[in-house]
């Protein structure tokens, strides 16, 4: 048995695990992974980041991963390390389905 709760709700950063409008803080460079689906190989980066306390991975898909590349203007995510970002919840629809999935904001300064 494949328990797929680990990946919703277990140590992953995603919509399930992370608060809306948390600050998530980046602890490491992270590691590049390379991951094969139907046939195809994709590369994702895996982050470790740290949100209330708590650590996770954060996988970010390629719109999340240009945010953050825009935010922290740098492609290198060893200079990312010990910046945040605070968390954004949207609503997609991704194959038919709708779904929540987290992504990357700058901080909100709060007057």
């Amino acid at each position: 048995m494949v328990n797929t709760g680990e990946i919703t709700d277990g140590d992953y950063l995603n919509a399930n695990t992370c608060p809306n409008n948390a600050i998530v803080t980046i602890k490491g460079e992270g590691k590049i992974d390379e991951l094969e689906k139907n046939g195809k190989v994709k590369k994702v980066l895996n982050l470790p980041v740290e949100t209330n306390g708590k650590s996770y991975t954060y996988t970010p898909g390629f719109k999340a991963l240009k945010a953050l590349q825009e935010m922290f203007k740098s492609t290198d995510s060893k200079e990312w390390i010990g910046k945040q970002f605070q968390s954004m919840h949207k609503e997609i629809e991704f194959a038919g389905k709708d779904m929540t999935v987290l992504r990357p904001q700058a901080l909100l300064v709060k007057a």
